[in-house]
């Protein structure tokens, strides 16, 4: 599909080295097209982007707060934060910088690595990273991961 001229300035600032090391697109070969497909994925579960987004900002900020303590939020669900130092824009040039550090949340046999921007990218925008990229959050796994924090402790 043809681009526009802001989809390609946002592919630009994705790509590796410009923003960050390894960029956000990885190997897909869908780049931002990923997004729809992504989208498509959300819309079968029946769970918005925006959930997802407060889940995720939720686990983010309690995790934070115990200092790189993992924590159970629920039985079989272990989140865990490691601080980085410095701060990263949102590359589709939504105003505000966003801290850097990595969240990582096991559930079943998935692990998701998860920054304070890719909880941007995807409440604000529906980005869950390109495939192959270090922060890439399979939706059906997010939507998985929304359901059983949400279901009751005795399911």
């Amino acid at each position: 599909m043809k681009q526009t001229p802001r989809e390609r300035r946002i592919e630009m600032r994705m790509e590796e080295g410009t923003l960050a090391r390894d960029g956000f697109l990885g190997d897909d070969p869908l780049r931002l097209d990923r997004m729809d497909v992504d989208a498509r994925v959300l819309a079968d579960a029946g769970i918005s982007r925006e959930e997802i987004g407060e889940v995720l900002q939720g686990l983010w900020q309690r995790a934070r707060a115990l200092m790189g303590e993992a924590y159970e939020p629920v039985p079989g669900v272990t989140v865990e934060v490691g601080e980085a130092r410095g701060r990263i824009p949102c590359p589709f040039g939504h105003p505000g910088i966003y801290a850097k550090g990595v969240m990582t949340i096991e559930h079943g046999d998935r692990v998701l690595r998860v920054s304070p921007l890719s909880i941007h990218m995807i409440r604000s925008h529906g980005f869950f990273g390109g495939r192959g990229s270090m922060f890439r959050i399979e939706p059906d796994a997010a939507a998985d991961l929304v359901r059983r924090l949400a279901a009751p402790a005795w399911q």
